[in-house]
Protein backbone atom coordinates (compact mmCIF):
# COMPACT_ATOMS: atom_id res chain seq x y z
CA UNK A 1 0.00 0.00 0.00
CA UNK A 2 1.15 3.69 -0.31
CA UNK A 3 0.06 6.70 0.49
CA UNK A 4 -2.72 8.60 -1.18
CA UNK A 5 -2.01 13.00 -2.27
CA UNK A 6 -4.62 14.99 -0.45
CA UNK A 7 -6.47 15.69 -3.82
CA UNK A 8 -9.96 15.98 -3.87
CA UNK A 9 -12.08 16.60 -7.80
CA UNK A 10 -14.72 18.74 -7.43
CA UNK A 11 -18.04 19.19 -9.18
CA UNK A 12 -16.41 22.16 -11.10
CA UNK A 13 -13.83 20.59 -12.35
CA UNK A 14 -11.50 22.28 -10.17
CA UNK A 15 -8.83 20.58 -8.07
CA UNK A 16 -8.12 21.50 -4.47
CA UNK A 17 -4.49 20.77 -2.69
CA UNK A 18 -3.43 19.80 1.13
CA UNK A 19 -7.18 18.92 2.05
CA UNK A 20 -10.42 16.58 2.06
CA UNK A 21 -13.70 17.70 1.20
CA UNK A 22 -17.31 16.58 1.01
CA UNK A 23 -19.62 16.40 -1.68
CA UNK A 24 -23.51 16.99 -0.77
CA UNK A 25 -25.87 16.60 -3.53
CA UNK A 26 -29.64 17.71 -2.87
CA UNK A 27 -33.04 15.64 -3.78
CA UNK A 28 -32.93 18.92 -6.64
CA UNK A 29 -29.68 17.40 -7.90
CA UNK A 30 -27.39 20.86 -6.61
CA UNK A 31 -24.27 19.80 -4.94
CA UNK A 32 -22.02 21.26 -2.15
CA UNK A 33 -18.87 20.81 -1.94
CA UNK A 34 -16.97 21.79 1.99
CA UNK A 35 -13.08 21.27 2.51
CA UNK A 36 -12.50 19.52 5.97
CA UNK A 37 -9.31 20.66 7.74
CA UNK A 38 -6.22 18.39 7.24
CA UNK A 39 -6.31 17.65 11.14
CA UNK A 40 -9.69 15.75 10.60
CA UNK A 41 -7.92 13.49 7.81
CA UNK A 42 -6.05 11.83 9.89
CA UNK A 43 -8.97 11.36 12.60
CA UNK A 44 -11.40 9.96 9.63
CA UNK A 45 -8.60 7.38 8.73
CA UNK A 46 -11.37 4.75 9.51
CA UNK A 47 -14.51 2.86 8.36
CA UNK A 48 -17.31 3.61 6.35
CA UNK A 49 -19.99 5.68 8.08
CA UNK A 50 -23.97 5.56 7.15
CA UNK A 51 -25.28 8.58 9.51
CA UNK A 52 -29.25 9.69 9.03
CA UNK A 53 -31.30 12.49 11.00
CA UNK A 54 -35.07 13.33 10.79
CA UNK A 55 -36.55 16.55 11.31
CA UNK A 56 -40.53 15.33 11.97
CA UNK A 57 -41.94 18.18 11.69
CA UNK A 58 -40.47 19.32 8.13
CA UNK A 59 -40.46 15.14 7.35
CA UNK A 60 -37.09 15.23 6.20
CA UNK A 61 -34.71 12.97 6.41
CA UNK A 62 -30.70 13.63 5.52
CA UNK A 63 -28.28 10.67 5.14
CA UNK A 64 -24.95 10.84 4.46
CA UNK A 65 -22.58 8.36 3.97
CA UNK A 66 -18.91 9.15 5.23
CA UNK A 67 -15.46 7.93 4.48
CA UNK A 68 -16.32 6.69 0.65
CA UNK A 69 -13.25 5.80 -0.66
CA UNK A 70 -13.30 6.60 -4.73
CA UNK A 71 -10.97 7.35 -7.70
CA UNK A 72 -9.83 11.36 -6.99
CA UNK A 73 -11.01 11.87 -10.32
CA UNK A 74 -14.65 11.60 -11.14
CA UNK A 75 -17.83 13.06 -11.04
CA UNK A 76 -19.81 11.71 -7.71
CA UNK A 77 -23.70 12.49 -7.31
CA UNK A 78 -26.56 10.88 -5.59
CA UNK A 79 -30.25 9.68 -6.80
CA UNK A 80 -32.93 9.10 -5.01
CA UNK A 81 -36.31 6.82 -6.06
CA UNK A 82 -39.21 5.75 -3.73
CA UNK A 83 -39.86 1.86 -4.90
CA UNK A 84 -43.00 1.33 -2.78
CA UNK A 85 -41.99 1.57 0.60
CA UNK A 86 -38.65 1.35 0.20
CA UNK A 87 -36.28 4.45 0.10
CA UNK A 88 -34.02 3.83 -2.56
CA UNK A 89 -30.47 5.91 -2.41
CA UNK A 90 -27.61 5.57 -5.54
CA UNK A 91 -24.57 7.10 -5.36
CA UNK A 92 -22.91 7.63 -8.41
CA UNK A 93 -19.34 8.23 -9.69
CA UNK A 94 -18.46 8.91 -13.09
CA UNK A 95 -15.01 9.24 -14.58
CA UNK A 96 -13.81 12.87 -15.84
CA UNK A 97 -13.42 13.79 -19.13
CA UNK A 98 -9.80 13.43 -18.68
CA UNK A 99 -10.26 9.91 -17.29
CA UNK A 100 -9.42 8.06 -14.13
CA UNK A 101 -6.03 9.06 -11.93
CA UNK A 102 -3.91 6.96 -9.65
CA UNK A 103 -5.13 8.11 -6.28
CA UNK A 104 -7.85 7.62 -4.15
CA UNK A 105 -9.80 10.57 -1.92
CA UNK A 106 -12.19 9.91 0.26
CA UNK A 107 -15.58 11.90 0.35
CA UNK A 108 -18.72 12.34 2.44
CA UNK A 109 -21.71 11.76 0.26
CA UNK A 110 -24.98 13.27 1.56
CA UNK A 111 -28.91 13.93 0.28
CA UNK A 112 -31.95 14.91 1.78
CA UNK A 113 -35.26 12.98 1.21
CA UNK A 114 -38.45 15.13 1.73
CA UNK A 115 -42.17 14.00 3.07
CA UNK A 116 -40.56 11.12 5.04
CA UNK A 117 -43.64 9.62 7.19
CA UNK A 118 -42.50 9.38 10.76
CA UNK A 119 -42.50 5.76 12.08
CA UNK A 120 -40.23 3.15 10.39
CA UNK A 121 -38.52 3.46 6.68
CA UNK A 122 -36.15 0.88 4.82
CA UNK A 123 -33.44 2.12 3.26
CA UNK A 124 -31.26 0.55 0.31
CA UNK A 125 -27.83 2.29 -0.18
CA UNK A 126 -26.26 1.16 -3.85
CA UNK A 127 -23.02 2.58 -5.39
CA UNK A 128 -22.43 2.82 -9.26
CA UNK A 129 -19.06 3.37 -10.42
CA UNK A 130 -19.70 3.73 -14.00
CA UNK A 131 -16.76 2.31 -15.44
CA UNK A 132 -16.33 -0.85 -13.62
CA UNK A 133 -18.98 -1.90 -16.04
CA UNK A 134 -21.42 -3.79 -13.92
CA UNK A 135 -24.80 -2.90 -11.58
CA UNK A 136 -25.23 -1.12 -8.68
CA UNK A 137 -23.45 -2.34 -5.68
CA UNK A 138 -25.26 -2.74 -2.22
CA UNK A 139 -23.75 -1.39 0.14
CA UNK A 140 -26.23 -0.84 3.28
CA UNK A 141 -29.30 -1.54 3.46
CA UNK A 142 -32.09 -1.81 6.72
CA UNK A 143 -35.04 -0.14 8.86
CA UNK A 144 -34.04 3.34 10.18
CA UNK A 145 -36.77 3.93 13.61
CA UNK A 146 -37.44 7.54 12.68
CA UNK A 147 -38.56 8.24 16.49
CA UNK A 148 -34.85 7.91 17.63
CA UNK A 149 -33.92 11.05 15.62
CA UNK A 150 -30.37 10.49 14.33
CA UNK A 151 -28.35 7.24 14.05
CA UNK A 152 -25.41 5.90 12.57
CA UNK A 153 -23.80 2.64 11.26
CA UNK A 154 -20.63 1.51 10.41
CA UNK A 155 -19.84 -0.22 7.25
CA UNK A 156 -17.59 -3.10 8.23
CA UNK A 157 -16.08 -4.15 4.80
CA UNK A 158 -15.40 -0.99 3.80
CA UNK A 159 -12.36 -0.07 1.62
CA UNK A 160 -9.39 1.60 4.09
CA UNK A 161 -9.71 5.45 4.75
CA UNK A 162 -7.94 8.43 3.01
CA UNK A 163 -4.20 7.65 4.35
CA UNK A 164 -4.15 4.56 2.51
CA UNK A 165 -4.72 3.26 -1.12
CA UNK A 166 -4.51 -0.36 -2.69
CA UNK A 167 -1.72 -0.57 -5.57
CA UNK A 168 -3.17 -1.13 -8.86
Amino acid sequence: MKLAWAWMSVATGALLMGGWGSVAAGQDGSKAVQEVPAAAVAEACGQEMVSWAYDAERQVLALSDGSVQLNCCGQRSMQVERVDNVIEITERDRPDEGGRCASSCTFDLGTSVTQVAPGSVFVKLLRDVTDENGSPVLVWQGSLDLAQGTGQVAMEDAAPGPCQVAAR
